[in-house]
Parts: structure tokens; sequence; C-alpha cells
């Protein structure tokens, strides 16, 4: 049953402009993915397309997929992803070669051997830089929390920071790459 709706003259510009988008947008769509099957063939990646055109990634991993284009890395996540991540072999983890004590929560324990750059930041930064360093390699964190069980947690953070340091998976504040 039809409307009795009439649009003002903005509204039929507006819905005007929408439909001609859309119908160009048809229009292209083929001559995008003949494309794109080019490009995706010739190396192009997946994420450079897809900023080029404002289309989704998984638009161009899919015509990717039906061109049988070799992946540029293993799927990580979903159906496609055979197993998970490989972990760090354990001699690639940071060790810690301090032993746990219970010092105040003042100082820093003394067998922690915190750099000052370490030792000087605050605990909002120290937070921060154990969520970076826990987010790119967990396993090391958990296994440094466990050697330094007993000690309290505020210094365990920072001595996962100190860690995340010399392994270089983190910078302090102040003296990143500049150095």
């Amino acid at each position: 049953m039809p409307s009795d709706y009439e649009p003002d003259d903005e509204a039929l510009r507006l819905y005007g402009r929408y439909k001609r988008a859309r119908e160009t947008e048809a229009e292209l769509k083929d001559p995008v993915r003949e494309q794109a099957a080019r490009d995706l063939k010739a190396g192009a990646a997946v994420s450079d397309l897809a900023k080029l055109t404002g289309l989704t990634a998984e638009f161009f991993r899919r015509i990717a997929r039906a061109e049988g284009v070799e992946r540029k890395r293993a799927p990580t996540v979903g159906k496609l992803a055979a197993t998970p991540p490989p972990a760090l072999p354990r001699s690639a983890a940071p060790h810690w070669e301090g032993s746990p004590s219970k010092p105040s929560a003042e100082q820093p324990p003394a067998d922690l051997y915190l750099s000052p750059a370490v030792a000087d930041l605050t605990e909002d930064q120290v937070r921060l830089l154990v969520g970076q360093a826990e987010g790119q390699h967990p396993d090391w964190g958990r296994e440094i929390r466990r050697e330094l069980r007993g000690t309290p947690a505020q210094w365990i953070r920072y001595a996962i920071v100190e860690a995340a340091v010399q392994a270089g998976f983190v910078d302090v504040p102040g003296q990143g790459a500049e150095e």
C-alpha cells in the first residue's frame, strides 16, 4: 500500500545522489574485481588494495582465495588457522636471574637488578609497558611471575618491564630509539 509521503527537494537530491553512487559502484565492481585479481597475482597485498578502494580487506581476501593466489602469511585466526601461532621457544624467553625476595614495597628489592631507568618509572608507565610486552609474548610474563612468587606484585611488574627492555620488546619512555 503506497504511503502519502512526499519528500522535500533536499531529500530528493540526497536520495538521487545516493542512488547514482550505488549504480556507479555496481558498474565498477566487476572491473575492480578483475583488476584486483591481476594485482593480487602480481604480489599486491590485500591491505594495500583495501586502502586504495575503501573496500574491506575481506573483499580482496575472497578474490585472492577464488583466484588461488598464494598467501603471504598463514592465517592466524578462524577456521583456516591450522594451529595456534607457535610459542616462543623457552630459550627465546628472557630469563630472570634474580631470586624471589620479600622486601618492603617502598624500595625495589636489590636482587631484582632493576636498571635506574626502569626503577624510576611510574606505576602507570610500568602497567602500560607490561601490557605492551605481555601482549607480544604472554608466556614469558607468566614465567617471570612464577619465578618471582612471593615478591610484591608491584616489583614483579617492574621485573617484567626490565626483562622486556633487555629483550628489546619495549623501550623506556624518553630513552627509545633516539639514543
